[in-house]
Formats: structure tokens, C-alpha cells, sequence
């Protein structure tokens, strides 16, 4: 997490001790006990989320240079076979859009990379019954594919939990604690009426008398 949202989570700790601490004044509002629920799962999710950003990158690392390694090998054993294919069936305009060496591949970036490979590959598909007689063969096409899905899922993943996290929020014209994933609110609709206190998000929650009674009543 950032600083931001670590501030915005103790932030929603604070506010689910509050409800805990303040249990017994809180009993005759049973939508307060069903967002306070809400809040509890959404603190779980963010924790979770968090968790899995951080987790040690090493490991992390040594996979995704495992999957570079063979992506860049694939994409240039491709190269070689399209290239003698073009140049024999006289294809300049093929041999043009693959002038990679492998040092050259090797200096990509991330997305670069998957790009490049992926703009290789669909010339492979193109001319795949071909590429066989030049060593390119169908099991070859597949680990391909294959290699490029695998780097991809590396490269987006952590990409994709960042995101998730960001995506947790609260939805305020209902309650405090409606966690939203992406496009997935889990409360959509507001709480029945009588249900819930008359306040429209935490804050007002908090002004009023349900979560701030009169002296003497939290003991």
C-alpha cells in the first residue's frame, strides 16, 4: 500500500473498533451490524490484496526471467524459419517486420517484448503449414503460444492486484462499507428503511446520536 491508502485503511480499522467497542448501543440498528459486517470483509480483502503486492520479489522475479528466456528463444527460432521461408518464396515485405536479433530482443521492455512476440506469432499462424519444413512445427507453434501466455500472465498479475486494491472503496450515499471490486459493488441497492440510522455515509454516522450518544451511555 501507499500512504494514502495505509491512512485510509487504519482509518477503517478505527471505525470497525468503534462498532465493536460500541456493540451493545449499536444492537437496535441491525443495518449497522450488516454494514459493519461489510466493512469487516472489505478490511479482510484489502489486507489479503495487500499481502500479495508485497510479497518477496525474488521468487516472483526468477520466474518472470525464466519466461523471458524462453519467449526470446521461441520468438527466434521463429524468426530464422519465417525469414528462410520469406526469402525462398520471395516475401521481402515478412523478412522486413522481423529483423530481430536477440540482442535486440533482450533490450525490450516488458509489454515491448510481448508485443514483438505477439506480432511474430500471428505471421507464424499465417503461414504455420509452411514454417514446418523449415523446422517451425506445430509443437513449436504451441510452445509459443504457450510462452506467450505465460509471460503475459508474469508481466499482468501483480498489475492486476495493484488495480483490485485501488478498486476498494465505499460507497457513501448508503453506507460506509459497501466494497466495490471492479465493477462489482457488493451493495448495489440502500439499506431497507427503519433499517438503518438516518445518515447518509460515516461521517454523518458519526456526528449523529447513534454512533455518538449522549454522555454516559458506552459505560
Amino acid at each position: 500500500m501507499d500512504k494514502k491508502q495505509e491512512n485510509g485503511h487504519t482509518m477503517h480499522k478505527a471505525v470497525k473498533k468503534l462498532c465493536e467497542d460500541n456493540a451493545t448501543v449499536l444492537t437496535p440498528y441491525p443495518g449497522i451490524a450488516a454494514i459493519t459486517h461489510d466493512l469487516t470483509s472489505g478490511i479482510a480483502l484489502a489486507d489479503t490484496l495487500a499481502q500479495a503486492q508485497n510479497l518477496d520479489s525474488k521468487g516472483f522475479t526468477a520466474l518472470k526471467a525464466d519466461a523471458r528466456l524462453a519467449l526470446t528463444g521461441l520468438s527466434i527460432e521463429a524468426i530464422g524459419a519465417l525469414t528462410a521461408w520469406a526469402n525462398t518464396a520471395g516475401k521481402p515485405d515478412i523478412v522486413a517486420q522481423i529483423e530481430y536479433t536477440e540482442p535486440a530482443l533482450n533490450k525490450q521492455r516488458d509489454t515491448e517484448i510481448a508485443n514483438t512476440a505477439a506480432g511474430i506469432k500471428k505471421l507464424v499462424d499465417a503461414s504455420a503449414a509452411a514454417l514446418a519444413d523449415y523446422g517451425f512445427t506445430a509443437a513449436k507453434i504451441s510452445d509459443f503460444a504457450g510462452a506467450i501466455a505465460s509471460y503475459n500472465a508474469l508481466v499482468v498479475a501483480p498489475r492486476d492486484a495493484i488495480n483490485r486494491r485501488k478498486a476498494l472503496a465505499y460507497q457513501g450515499p448508503y453506507d460506509y462499507a459497501g466494497l466495490v471490486a471492479p465493477q462489482r459493488p457488493v451493495r448495489t441497492t440502500p439499506l431497507a428503511a427503519g433499517m438503518a440510522p438516518p445518515v447518509t455515509n460515516l461521517r454523518g454516522a458519526l456526528l449523529s446520536d447513534v454512533l455518538l450518544p449522549a454522555p454516559g451511555l458506552l459505560g
